[in-house]
């Protein structure tokens, strides 16, 4: 029978004597440095770190002091409330706990259920947790508080170096100068599929920065991520700063509450396959807007092109319009309804898709276009139907309606036009049928067959000269007298008589 040893920072010294009303006790940072290294020596075990307050004013490094290898130990707390560890940085950059790794491979690092808060006197000074090209660390039940940044993941060193496969689970960071931060000072551009689950981020207020990418040595590239993340903001609050960034398929949901900034330099992209939903205000803070793309920030459901108005140019759009992603989805809509959607229509062997838009003047269901190059702002309606159905709008001089699948020059159909009505090709539509009559017809002109004119007949006397085609016919029933047009402009007449 094995029996599991515990290891713990007591077993060598530590006190976990630190108190917060004067701020004093013992260092128990190399009680912390001698446990995991006993632990490495017992074959990768992990460090158990009991309730109480321990102040460390060294780096925790869970590879071993100095050691930058695979492997490494798991530092875990009774409570991530109560295993509180208090760090006195002497600079800003100063790490408490670290997971320093080889990429490319999995490690055995893991932080649980402990809280790295800082000390009173080096409030937002040094880095709770730092990342730094590991893969596959794993973090769970955290709190960080009060530090310059709470997780820093970071790329450093030569070509190859990475940070990927991380995860973070049921965490809260607290108000840390910048809680999350991607930071790339070295090594590749790759932050691949660093996920983030159930994390609570409080912003600090007047500048405080939620996440932050950071590509201080070249562009960070962020990809294949999930975030399932909480933002609280408030007055100043960024939630997301881009310097350097760039993005591709990362997804989840992001919820906020309380006044948060999106902020992008002129070269970030931060594209996410999922919503941003907040309770409260928030804006976008991007002085060179990628107006030719969806934004420099894009979510499922919103962009920061969102204050930026459509162009249109030919004025066919309502006054001031602008655009947001369409999302068809009837939870927490509107109170007044649920416009504008798409729905599915069902019945007894009905399989339909409906549209609606809000019954008011001015709107209407819009098709058009979008030049090459450019962006969703360019977008220029060429046709539309009016919201009530009283109307059909083209911009087009003419335009084809197709009875079969031929292209626009061939086959049959008709041709619209500002001047006339026409077949696509000659003798090859009817207009009415033996069986299926027009009522009336009002015509202002001539009524041609072939190239024959029909003969018209009107009411009144007419003079040699008037204005005439040929064919057309008059009446006068007082004078009973039958009068034709015989060329352009020129009368005859006949005197009618009984039968």
């Amino acid at each position: 029978m094995i029996s599991e040893s515990i290891i713990t920072p007591q077993q060598f010294g530590a006190k976990a004597d630190y108190n917060f009303t004067t701020k004093q006790g013992t260092d128990d940072s190399q009680a912390f440095i001698d446990a995991i290294a006993a632990a490495i020596s017992a074959g990768y075990q992990e460090v158990y770190v009991p309730a109480g307050n321990y102040l460390v004013t060294k780096e925790i490094n869970l590879g071993g002091e100095g050691r930058t290898t695979r492997e490494g130990v798991r530092l875990r707390g009774a409570n991530w409330n109560k295993s509180q560890i208090i760090f006195k940085a002497t600079n800003d950059d100063d790490v408490c706990i670290s997971f320093r790794g080889s990429p490319g491979t999995h490690t055995s690092k893991a932080l649980s259920n402990i809280c790295i808060n800082a000390h009173a006197d080096t409030m937002y000074k040094g880095i709770g947790l730092l990342m730094n090209n590991v893969c596959f660390g794993h973090v769970d039940e955290f709190l960080i508080v009060n530090m310059m940044v709470g997780i820093r993941i970071q790329n450093s060193g030569a070509p190859g170096h990475f940070t990927e496969f991380n995860y973070f689970k049921n965490g809260r960071l607290f108000r840390n100068a910048i809680n999350i931060q991607f930071y790339r000072i070295g090594g590749d551009p790759s932050f691949h599929g660093n996920n983030f689950e159930n994390i609570q981020n409080q912003v600090m207020p007047n500048g405080g920065i939620g996440v932050q990418v950071n590509g201080e040595s070249g562009v960070c590239y962020l990809y294949n991520q999930y975030w399932q993340m909480q933002f609280f903001g408030g007055t100043g609050c960024i939630a997301i700063d881009l310097i350097n960034c760039n993005t591709d398929y990362n997804g989840g949901k992001l919820t906020g509450e309380a006044n948060l900034i999106f902020r992008s330099d002129g070269s970030s992209r931060w594209d996410f396959h999922g919503p941003f939903n907040s309770i409260s205000s928030f804006s976008f803070d991007c002085p060179n807007e990628s107006t030719k793309t969806g934004g420099r920030f894009v979510f499922e459901n919103l962009t920061s092109l969102l204050n930026t108005p459509i162009a249109n140019n030919a004025n066919r759009l309502p006054e001031n319009s602008r655009f947001l992603p369409f999302v068809p989805n009837f939870a927490d809509r509107n109170g007044n309804g649920i416009f504008p959607t798409i729905f599915h229509i069902k019945s007894s062997d009905i399989e339909s898709l409906g549209l609606a838009t809000y019954n008011q003047p001015g709107n209407s269901f819009y098709f058009g276009h979008i030049a090459y190059n450019s962006g969703i702002t360019d977008f220029i309606p060429t046709f539309w139907f009016d919201h009530d159905g009283s109307r059909v709008t083209t911009v087009a001089k003419s335009y084809n309606l197709n009875l079969d699948s031929s292209p626009s020059n061939a086959g049959t159909g008709y041709v619209f036009s500002d001047t006339a009505l026409r077949p696509k090709q000659d003798n090859s539509v009817d207009l009415g049928s033996s069986t299926r009559h027009f009522k009336d017809g009002f015509f202002s002109g001539q009524v041609i067959v072939g190239n024959d004119p029909v003969a018209t007949m009107g009411l009144g006397a007419v003079k040699r000269d008037d204005v005439g085609e040929v064919g057309q016919m008059k009446i006068d029933v007082a004078s009973q007298t039958l009068f034709v047009c015989v060329a352009k402009n020129t009368w005859k007449k006949v005197a009618l008589t009984d039968i």
